[in-house]
């Protein structure tokens, strides 16, 4: 009776997949956070490419012999606030 008791106890260093000490559970975690930064990144290329393509554009220009025409992209209303407020929320549900 007491060997069956040795066999069914848990011991506290056999509970190793609830801290996250798994192979497999260290490669997801690599792998979310890998998608968090591609997340983040395209959210920021978003911000920049409304806000600041005609103003890269505009300092190529002045370059001799390059002439790109400006391009005239109408910013959405909120733009920063949205894109700073989806990075925030990534970040907060990858943690």
């Amino acid at each position: 009776m007491n060997d069956e008791n040795e066999k069914n106890r848990i011991d506290e260093n056999d509970v190793g997949a609830s801290s996250g000490d798994s192979p497999v559970e260290k490669k997801i975690a690599s792998r979310r956070k890998g998608l968090v930064g591609i997340a983040v990144a395209f959210n920021l290329v978003m911000l920049l490419v409304f806000k600041y393509a005609g103003f890269l554009v505009e300092i190529i220009n002045v370059i001799p012999g390059i002439r790109i025409p400006v391009p005239q992209l109408a910013q959405p209303v909120g733009l920063s606030f949205y894109t700073f407020q989806m990075i925030a929320f990534l970040v907060y549900a990858w943690r």
